[in-house]
């Protein structure tokens, strides 16, 4: 009985055999396209864009974690595009030069932008108006 609902409230009658693809088949790779256009693909331009600032952000006497996972300082960046290459100071005698690829982390400026955030976050908490709180002069 509930078949026979289903199949009146399609347009279709019970005997007659459905032909052709069903729309189900065709929803879900575009969901799926939907999906990755919406989700996947902006976080992915995020994370390229937050990673050429890093390493676009190398100064001298930067603190750096190597993808091979040595913590060193930048001694010197290279000023040429072509040239993409740093040295970094590990010791007292020992000195790596690298590509900027090989940092993983650059620490100094993500205590630069902590530092930013909590600015802007005290700023904001700081001023009475943007809180609701009306000063009497």
């Amino acid at each position: 009985m509930l078949l026979v609902l289903v199949m009146f409230a399609q347009g279709g009658d019970a005997a007659a055999p459905r032909t052709g693809l069903p729309l189900e088949l065709l929803l879900l790779p575009v969901l799926l396209l939907l999906f990755y256009f919406i989700v996947i693909r902006p976080a992915q331009k995020r994370k390229e864009r937050e990673e050429s600032e890093r390493l676009s952000s190398l100064q001298k006497d930067d603190e750096v974690l190597t993808i091979g996972g040595i913590y060193g300082s930048v001694v010197s960046v290279s000023s040429d595009k072509d040239k993409d290459e740093i040295v970094v100071k590990v010791s007292d005698n020992t000195r790596l030069r690298m590509t900027r690829a090989a940092i993983h982390r650059n620490l100094s400026h993500e205590e630069r932008q902590k530092a930013k955030s909590a600015e802007k976050k005290d700023s904001k908490t700081s001023n009475p108006a943007s809180s609701g709180q009306i000063r009497k002069a």
